[in-house]
């Protein structure tokens, strides 16, 4: 891709100006196209806008609530608690719920979500657990539901080896416990689950499991990092989660610290 937009760009710099000086500076611009520079740069403006990974957030939940060909309240009632957990303003609410929606549209255009997704990689983490709570709401994976999450993971630098591990660690679609949320995490009643380890994993795993969980959602990194309140804020509640699912299983096996 950065080759042949190269090459258009020397031809467009030759026609234009008719030397070599026009060569080289088109050139030079085709290869800062192909880099995909400009759409970083543009992805560097937006992040002006505190609502700008919110609102990719919310589109790319919609597309996936949609493309399995419906959606349903349970997948409503995940968007309207990650709201709540997020605890947005009014305007915050009006970009997430608008967002959501133009995401379940198919024919809206997503490449500004998908280009403010690629700029998130701290998010990872966060971002995954809350595109699974998603596909998870109904019940079960749809194979569009895994291949948009898969297109999601890579987009965030996770490989498809990690992502197939988390989903297999969450169920890969079976229903857990419910909670008083309605349609929350699948995985949120079972404290194993959580912490993404087995019933019959050692005390020692389990350990090395919470510490590096906690590790990952430390809201101090994502805060060092400069992220919004909003997903400092999440990142604080994913990692009560995890204590309260280590604690849960500590009172259960009778662990020490």
């Amino acid at each position: 891709m950065k080759v042949l937009a190269t090459l258009i760009g020397i031809v467009v710099g030759l026609v234009v100006a008719r030397h070599g000086i026009g060569a080289l500076v088109g050139g030079m611009v085709g290869w800062l196209i192909g880099s995909g520079f400009f759409g970083l740069a543009a992805a560097g403006l937006r992040r002006r806008d505190p609502h700008a990974s919110m609102a990719a957030l919310f589109a790319l939940l919609g597309r996936l609530a949609k493309i399995d060909g419906r959606v349903d309240e349970t997948e409503i009632a995940v968007c309207e608690l990650l709201i709540r957990r997020l605890g947005l303003d009014a305007a915050g609410r009006r970009v997430a719920v608008e967002s959501f929606q133009d995401g379940k549209r198919l024919e809206f255009d997503l490449t500004m979500a998908y280009t403010e997704l690629r700029t998130s990689r701290q998010h990872a983490p966060l971002f995954l657990d809350v595109f699974i709570d998603m596909a998870l709401a109904d019940g079960r994976i749809d194979p569009e539901e895994r291949r948009l999450l898969g297109k999601y993971a890579w987009m965030l630098g996770v490989r498809e080896s990690a992502l197939e591990l988390l989903l297999r660690r969450r169920g890969g679609g079976s229903r857990r416990g419910g909670s008083d949320d309605g349609a929350t995490a699948a995985t949120r009643g079972d404290p194993y689950a959580v912490l993404g380890v087995e019933r019959s994993a050692s005390d020692a795993d389990i350990r090395h499991a919470f510490r590096k969980l906690v590790s990952r959602h430390h809201p101090d990194k994502l805060a060092a990092k400069g992220s919004s309140p909003e997903m400092v804020k999440l990142a604080q509640q994913r990692t009560q989660e995890i204590l309260a699912a280590y604690e849960d299983i500590k009172s259960a096996r009778g662990m020490k610290s």
